[in-house]
């Protein structure tokens, strides 16, 4: 179906009445795992997506591996993981200032981005 994306197979989770993906991306030769839950209002209300551990430092995710779709526009039904996926490779490589959700990275990234790059990086 997206033979470009790495995906595990799709998971029901009981407790939350989830569907659940896990996908990997790679950033700076690094590589993290993100778990994307489908509500049972999929395809009108976004997925919700968090970094499982570890989680990366950077301005635009929460200590818990949460980030917030918004910062990628309105939701609509034509998105597909595939935009998600890119949408966040494109985030982490450039965090969106507009959208702390990690104050620490933030103030980082906004005072010395070398310093914030080889943090992130590492």
């Amino acid at each position: 179906m997206f033979p470009e994306l790495s995906l595990s197979p799709l998971q029901y989770n009981v407790e939350t009445g989830y569907l659940e993906w896990t996908l990997p991306i790679h950033v700076h030769q690094l590589t993290y795992v993100l778990c994307i839950q489908y509500t049972p209002k999929y395809p009108t209300v976004p997925p919700k997506v968090n970094f499982l551990a570890p989680i990366p430092f950077h301005p635009n995710v929460q200590a818990n591996g949460a980030i917030s779709l918004l910062m990628f526009g309105a939701w609509n039904y034509v998105k597909t993981i595939g935009t998600l996926k890119d949408c966040i490779e494109d985030m982490m490589l450039a965090p969106l200032s507009e959208y702390p959700y990690n104050n620490e990275a933030d103030s980082l990234w906004r005072r010395d981005p070398a310093a914030f790059l080889a943090h992130h990086c590492a």
